[in-house]
């Protein structure tokens, strides 16, 4: 889909998109000392799970002229559906 369209770099976020992602969330947390030197006292990093993008599946099924009616007119449940099973597709390759 859209490959002579798009640079390796967009298509690669573009698929992230669609298979959802990790992202780490760093806080930390800092306190003078005696001399008003900064020193790190408190750091947490948490994980949050992006899920995939029915939206970004939906663009790419809709840019590919083959596939474009039999998406656009299935209900959004339907959309899910098949947006799991394209991400286990995904997966396996």
């Amino acid at each position: 889909f859209m490959q002579g369209l798009l640079n390796e770099e967009t298509l690669n976020a573009i698929k992230t998109l669609a298979k959802g992602l990790v992202v780490k969330e760093i806080t930390k947390e800092y306190s003078a000392d005696e001399n008003g030197e900064l020193k790190l006292v408190k750091k947490k990093v948490n994980a949050k799970m992006l899920p995939p993008s029915v939206d970004v599946v939906k663009m790419i099924y809709s840019s590919n002229l083959d596939n474009q009616n039999k998406y656009k007119s299935m209900t959004d449940e339907e959309l899910e559906q098949e947006k799991i099973r394209l991400l286990k597709e995904l997966k396996e390759n």
